[in-house]
């Protein structure tokens, strides 16, 4: 992030700005991207791309349908991945 804030701040110039997750795996280094962003006036949007992707096989449930109990499996490691666990599961259910 540090080299895009760079390059918009030396051409004068930004373009929105898209993250993935979280802005960082800090609160220190989160703020300083919020706060930059904020000085430069760059459009940011973030959150998770699984929601939109498609499903194979399709999935859709009925409209009203009752879901008592759901599990959700996958790996996860320290890099904070095991996030996209529970997004598979909220953009399933």
């Amino acid at each position: 992030m540090d080299q895009i804030f760079r390059v918009f701040e030396a051409s004068g110039r930004v373009v929105p700005v898209y993250c993935d997750k979280r802005l960082a795996d800090n609160w220190l280094d989160a703020r300083w991207i919020y706060d930059r962003a904020v000085e430069l006036d760059v459009p940011m949007m973030g959150g998770s791309c699984l929601p939109v992707v498609w499903r194979d096989p399709p999935l859709e449930h009925p409209l009203g349908a009752k879901i008592t109990e759901a599990a959700a499996v996958g790996i996860a490691d320290l890099v904070g991945l095991d996030i996209h666990i529970a997004e598979m599961a909220q953009c399933m259910l």
